[in-house]
């Protein structure tokens, strides 16, 4: 389906792109399946081979439901981040975790 290197490292930025658009709390102006479709256009290296709008849906629906990225670990290193600034911060963070997980 990528033609080539620069099809792939491209396609990869663009998931990227749309995963900080879809996750992040900041981002007001989500960006659509449509304009997901746009930004993709000629990526692919020819006209000719453009990626089927099912296969762009699949991967737009795939990433609007399930983030990219493993959450656990990010945790673990938020606290291990704020234990090297603050431990009290860090005792505060996993504190509030585990009441989370006990509610």
């Amino acid at each position: 389906m990528l033609v080539n290197s620069d099809a792939v490292y491209s396609f990869s930025y663009l998931l990227m792109m749309l995963q900080s658009n879809l996750h992040n709390p900041q981002v007001v102006d989500k960006m659509t399946l449509p304009q997901f479709a746009k930004l993709s256009k000629g990526m692919n290296g020819s006209p000719d081979a453009e990626f089927p709008p099912d296969f762009l849906e699949m991967i737009y629906a795939s990433i609007q439901k399930t983030p990219l990225g493993v959450h656990e670990k990010l945790r673990e290193i938020e606290i291990i981040i704020a234990y090297n600034t603050s431990p009290k911060k860090a005792q505060e963070i996993y504190l509030r975790d585990l009441e989370k997980e006990t509610a």
